[in-house]
């Protein structure tokens, strides 16, 4: 079951998404999928980056990031989640929205 950001906890060896909702208060825009959404995740000390600018998923206007930590060297740790996507001329960067690995 996804999670919605913000102090989340997971489990070590699991896949899960975190979920980032995001408001266009200009009312713009009402689906970000066509807009290259990424996502970023370093751990809290910024020295290790887990994931660099990965392709997400976005359905409407939340953005999907797949976090899976049965592959890789993942610590039990506070950890920190970026969000990107392109709304031309603009590369927004929103974040960091930390979660915890158990």
């Amino acid at each position: 079951m996804p999670d919605l950001v913000g102090g989340n906890q997971i489990a070590r060896g699991t896949k899960q998404y975190l979920l980032i909702e995001v408001t266009d208060v200009a009312a713009q825009i009402t689906d970000l999928s066509t807009h290259s959404p990424k996502y970023t995740v370093k751990d809290s000390t910024l020295t290790d980056t887990m994931y660099n600018l990965v392709s997400g998923l976005a359905v409407d206007m939340t953005l999907y990031c797949l976090v899976d930590t049965t592959v890789g060297t993942w610590a039990f740790s506070h950890y920190l989640l970026w969000g990107q996507f392109t709304i031309s001329p603009e590369i927004p960067l929103i974040g960091p929205f930390d979660f915890y690995l158990i």
